[in-house]
């Protein structure tokens, strides 16, 4: 039972990959993922071609800005209330893909703004989202809980979740971590989602198997190359030349019986080739809409930017379907307190 409409600040909001997980009411791939009871009533990212995306779909609430700019005091004083903050700061500077700056970068400093946003916005509960290299090393994800957590009031337990998106329904490998932290004054009851499926070799059989990349992309292929328009951006691809080497990660052709490989937000020769080949027998690379598809997006969802901006957004977002699971087990927590 929903005990009330609970308001999200969010940051780092990349085109809404998170806040549309929050409010759910949408469907993918044939199934429906409920409204839930959440209100984004403030949201900010720095990149304008992601605030177009968000204003969109989501709505004017996006601030486009320097979070570095914001008066979180200020910001504070004129929501009022704020039960959720949401947040995944930047991840380049900690992947195992990018330049590997870490915390002696400004953008790798950039979780101490939430932190303020924390401090200021005292939310029951937040959730921070990033890529598993920020485990390595060690010192840096301890780093980043142990600002988290700050010497200032209100304290906040943290916890650490690692997980896979294909273990939520969605057709990629996409490993991730999770922080989420609960105010010291509340309940520490946070009931993360059970996984809803399963990988190939599994022992279990008390769940479906990882959902492949023929289930999500085979209704969108066209041997022609100009597939099926009726769904937005479909008809957007990267026309970059297709270079495959077994010695070599640039690109990588779909294995039309496994999730996806990880979406990459740079796609200068990392976005996947399609499993098919078309009518000539040549390759080619996946559309904006199929990149969207393997990121758990639902179709409606609008990327009304150039190509390149497009897949950058879908490659940077946290998959709407992952972030409703987690919606799912906050509203359930939050509704606990009463």
């Amino acid at each position: 039972m929903t005990k009330g409409i609970y308001r999200i600040a969010s940051l780092f909001s990349g085109c809404g990959g998170a806040d549309k997980g929050f409010l759910g009411g949408f469907e993918f791939l044939g199934h429906e993922y409920e409204p839930l009871p959440f209100e984004v009533v403030w949201a900010n990212d720095i990149d304008e071609f992601a605030c177009i995306v968000y204003w969109a779909n989501l709505g004017k609430h996006m601030k486009c800005g320097d979070i570095t700019r914001i008066n979180f005091d200020k910001l504070a004083r004129s929501l009022n209330k704020i039960d959720v903050v949401l947040g995944g700061f930047p991840c380049q500077e900690f992947s195992l893909m990018g330049p590997r700056r870490g915390l002696k970068s400004p953008r790798g400093q950039l979780y101490r703004y939430m932190r303020k946003a924390i401090r200021c916005l005292r939310p029951k509960l937040f959730l921070a989202e990033n890529v598993p290299g920020i485990e390595h090393p060690p010192s840096t994800l301890n780093a980043i809980v142990k600002g988290l957590k700050g010497k200032i009031q209100p304290r906040y337990n943290i916890k650490i979740y690692r997980m896979n998106t294909a273990d939520y329904g969605i057709p990629q490998i996409r490993k991730r971590i999770l922080i989420v932290g609960i105010r010291c004054d509340l309940p520490d009851t946070f009931k993360p989602p059970e996984i809803t499926n399963i990988s190939p070799g599994a022992p279990q059989e008390d769940k479906p198997k990882w959902v492949t990349a023929r289930v999500a992309l085979e209704s969108l292929w066209n041997p022609s190359g100009g597939d099926n328009h009726e769904v937005k951006d479909q008809d957007k691809l990267t026309k970059a030349t297709i270079y495959i080497s077994p010695k070599h990660k640039r690109d990588r052709r779909l294995n039309p019986d496994l999730p996806s490989t990880t979406i990459r937000a740079e796609h200068h020769g990392h976005v996947q080739v399609h499993y098919n080949t078309l009518s000539n027998g040549s390759l080619r690379r996946l559309t904006v809409r199929e990149c969207a598809r393997i990121q758990g997006f639902p179709d409606t969802f609008a990327f009304p930017v150039s190509t390149t901006q497009a897949y950058k957004q879908i490659g940077n977002a946290i998959a709407p379907v992952l972030a409703h699971h987690w919606a799912a087990s906050t509203r359930d927590w939050l509704n606990s307190l009463d």
